[in-house]
């Protein structure tokens, strides 16, 4: 009969066994929450060094995970697109915020004029934001090209508005 190379332990040896089982089961715990912490810092921009830094762990092992772990690298790419929509929509409401307090400029009788010039140029200037089709009309995209240079053209300029 072939004698297996798993035979039990004897029972002194229990003791030791549960010991490993429970410090492989921490071991793991403490890499889930490693990788967390990495997934976390490279969705938000930093480097591998950096984000290795702050979680206690050589940088090797981040590469050793993205070529290795599949489940890490979608991981982390899930991640990224999560915290650039987070992004965008923080910037959607800075704009939205900025153009509300360029409104009260404009329609703000106490504005000097050429504020409110500025301002209109401002508005008028801008990335062409949401829709990246959305044009301004021939005669304003002319009459944006000669922006006035000195007071009185501006003045005169800003009365026109």
């Amino acid at each position: 009969m072939v004698a297996s190379n798993r035979e039990t332990p004897p029972e002194c040896h229990q003791p030791f066994i549960e010991i490993h089982r429970i410090r492989r089961q921490f071991q793991m715990r403490i890499c889930r929450l490693s990788k967390a912490q990495v997934v976390a810092g490279l969705a938000q921009g930093q480097t591998i060094t950096a984000a290795a830094r702050k979680a206690e762990i050589h940088r090797t092992t981040i590469h050793h995970w993205f070529r290795h772990q599949p489940e890490f690298k979608a991981a982390v790419q899930a991640a990224r697109s999560e915290y650039v929509e987070v992004l965008s929509d923080d910037m959607r409401e800075l704009a939205s915020g900025a153009l509300q307090a360029l409104r009260k400029l404009l329609k703000d009788p106490g504005t000097p004029s050429a504020v409110r010039l500025k301002t209109a140029l401002a508005i008028l200037g801008r990335p062409q934001f949401p829709e990246p089709g959305w044009l301004l009309p021939e005669r304003l995209e002319s009459a944006q090209k000669q922006v006035p240079d000195d007071p009185p053209q501006i003045e005169a300029a800003a009365s026109e508005l």
